[in-house]
């Protein structure tokens, strides 16, 4: 019996192989580059969505503009009474998960002060946010110039 000698690669074969590695390792990295990018236009996207419309401060402005409220909150910081306007939002992608529910803060006069669109990432809204007392009613129901344009 004779014996078969072993194959050889041939040097294209060897120099395919070589290169495989990190090929894959490119491709790996191309796509978290995309899901990251992705993250990014996502939340961009949502924000976008949620902004208040430039140039309207008060409530009686942005009402119609602005998501539904699903509760509201109150809140005291510095000698100041603050409104929180907790909104439900559902992000347009999976590729990015906020970590707590948008909401729009409004002074005692109904001035929006400030707003997030994920209260879970910390800052003054979410502190103001762990802080603050859920309303059996919104702050209009004792103040009726909140719904008033122009601030009433």
């Amino acid at each position: 019996m004779i014996a078969k000698a072993p194959m050889l690669k041939s040097p294209q074969a060897r120099s395919r192989s070589r290169w495989t590695g990190p090929a894959l390792l490119v491709a790996g990295l191309a796509v978290v580059a995309g899901i990251l990018v992705g993250m990014d236009f996502a939340r961009a996207a949502d924000t976008r969505d949620l902004a208040p419309q430039a140039g309207k401060v008060y409530f009686g402005d942005l009402e119609s503009s602005l998501p539904a409220a699903t509760h509201w909150t109150v809140a005291e910081d510095r000698g100041h009474t603050y409104f929180l306007m907790w909104v439900a939002y559902s992000p347009r992608s999976w590729a990015w998960i906020p970590s707590g529910a948008p909401a729009y803060v409004f002074d005692a006069d109904g001035k929006l002060v400030d707003w997030t669109i994920e209260t879970g990432e910390g800052g003054w809204v979410g502190q103001l946010a762990e802080r603050s007392t859920r309303l059996a009613d919104p702050p209009w129901s004792s103040n009726p110039a909140w719904r008033v344009a122009g601030g009433g």
